[in-house]
């Protein structure tokens, strides 16, 4: 049988038993052992025999683009196969022949929906922080009118009560549409009542539509590049990611969708996998991937409840992987209509599908509900005002008592 040399990372004659679960997770790895299993298959129809010639599973950093093929593939005539499908460049077709697509590749952003991050600052978000100031200002010199016009009425007619924390009472109660008991005189001040109290209704029915709005609405498809690129989400990749795409993350900037997000990925932190996976769970970190190798990876360490709250950002999706050979291969035809067979038949699809697909999250675990510690601000903000009360209780008791003031006086 005629011998060919066939260029690889990872000799398909070792890969079942030499390499262990600490590169299962680079993707560069997984698309050899597509491209061992087509070959080894071509190899049973065809009869021929492969010499495999390694290549280092490191390149230069610096080089992008079809630089980045020129460091992985050598001159012609070297090889006449290449094991791990590659994506096509020009350099490529200058200098190789690819045969057929084996696979659709793609990569982008895995990161968790911090949908905890939301909920505990959930009764803030239908308002900026400029907008609550103005809100607070606003009860600020609402209650000082109120408080100079309660002081002009009881010095005309000489009656009713005049006390500015009272004021801050009504005004507070007014914003929240639940109005402490009042009496006004005089036109001008309820006059100013009236409009604060309907200035007020405007504002909490914003406040309470936009607060159900967000209830309601359906969370599906909610970040994509530019608003990753908006947020404070930081980027990781795992150290030992031999993509190509990597190179071009970093080196790319007029990419269209790069370009989105360019700014961001100058800062990408290269992680090992266990702290770039809890990254992506507990620090609001979107990791660079092509997704299927890292879900069983996650299967692993994370619970069902967990997994459901990852979302998936494509920044290249269904970029076809080709087999590729020398031009001056001799079965370039026999392994265009081997690939064919191996389509047609069902044979390329079962050894493309990872052995672990995507996790598929089912109606009953994206449905949530609320925890205590998502109602932890208000419950602590209630408890507190109770505490503080009591407290005051306890001072009025012990001022009264010495002072002898009504209506601490038998």
């Amino acid at each position: 049988m005629t011998a060919y040399k066939a260029l690889t990372q990872f000799s398909c004659d070792e890969i079942g038993f030499k390499y262990n679960d600490n590169i299962m997770h680079n993707p560069y790895f997984r698309q050899t052992v597509l491209g061992c299993k087509v070959l080894q298959v071509l190899q049973d129809l065809y009869r021929f025999n492969l010499t495999y010639v390694l290549v280092s599973s490191t390149h230069n950093s610096s080089q992008t683009g079809d630089h980045f093929y020129q460091s992985l593939i050598p001159p012609v005539g070297d090889v006449d196969v290449y094991v791990k499908p590659l994506s096509i460049s020009k350099y490529i077709l200058e200098t190789a022949f690819p045969i057929q697509p084996i696979f659709n590749w793609r990569v982008g952003f895995i990161l968790r929906d911090d949908y905890n991050y939301d909920i505990q600052r959930f009764y803030t978000l239908p308002f900026t922080r400029v907008v609550w100031c103005c809100i607070v200002l606003m009860v600020v010199v609402g209650s000082s009118v109120f408080y100079v016009l309660s002081w002009w009425e009881r010095r005309l007619l000489g009656n009713g009560e005049c006390s500015f924390v009272y004021e801050i009472f009504i005004a507070v109660s007014a914003v929240c549409q639940h109005i402490l008991p009042f009496q006004a005189n005089l036109s001008s001040r309820r006059i100013a009542y009236l409009y604060f109290i309907l200035g007020t209704y405007i504002i909490h029915c914003f406040y309470t539509s936009n607060l159900l709005s967000r209830l309601v609405s359906d969370r599906d498809g909610l970040m994509d590049l530019e608003e990753l690129a908006d947020s404070d989400y930081e980027i990781a990749v795992l150290k030992d990611m031999n993509l190509s795409a990597q190179h071009k993350l970093t080196k790319s900037p007029m990419d269209k969708n790069l370009s989105i997000i360019f700014k961001k990925i100058q800062h990408t932190k290269h992680m090992d996998v266990k702290p770039a996976l809890d990254a992506v769970m507990y620090k609001r970190t979107a990791l660079v991937t092509d997704f299927v190798t890292v879900y069983p990876l996650f299967k692993k360490y994370y619970s069902t409840h967990e997994i459901c709250d990852l979302i998936e950002i494509d920044i290249y999706s269904n970029i076809q992987h080709y087999l590729v050979t020398s031009k001056t291969f001799k079965l370039k035809e026999e392994f265009r209509i081997g690939v064919l067979r191996l389509r047609e038949n069902g044979m390329l699809q079962v050894m493309s599908t990872p052995p672990t697909i995507p996790f598929a999250c089912h109606e009953e675990n994206i449905n949530r509900r609320a925890e205590l510690e998502q109602m932890g601000g208000p419950v602590v903000l209630l408890l507190a005002s109770f505490i503080l009360a009591f407290a005051i209780l306890a001072l009025e008791k012990i001022h009264y008592e010495r002072n002898k003031v009504f209506p601490y006086v038998n």
